[in-house]
């Protein structure tokens, strides 16, 4: 629903983690799959430090950044 009406995302965490799902629904190959994550959670990574995300977007990142990085594993 939120993809047909174009949703931006409430921040840019959540603008990287829809362009994420994105492409990941749009692979068909498992390197492109672990593409999409290593740029997830490069960008997950760039949120935690970034001076103007809030506490509750460090949090997330943190977590996404985390599981970006076991899922390479």
């Amino acid at each position: 629903k939120r993809l047909a009406r174009g949703d931006r995302g409430i921040n840019p965490l959540e603008a990287a983690c829809r362009e994420h799902d994105i492409a990941y629904s749009r692979s068909n190959d498992l390197d492109q799959c672990h593409i999409a994550n290593r740029i997830l959670a490069a960008r997950s990574r760039e949120r935690n430090t970034a001076k103007d995300s809030t506490l509750g977007e460090r949090a997330a990142a943190t977590t996404v950044w985390a599981t970006m990085k076991a899922k390479k594993k």
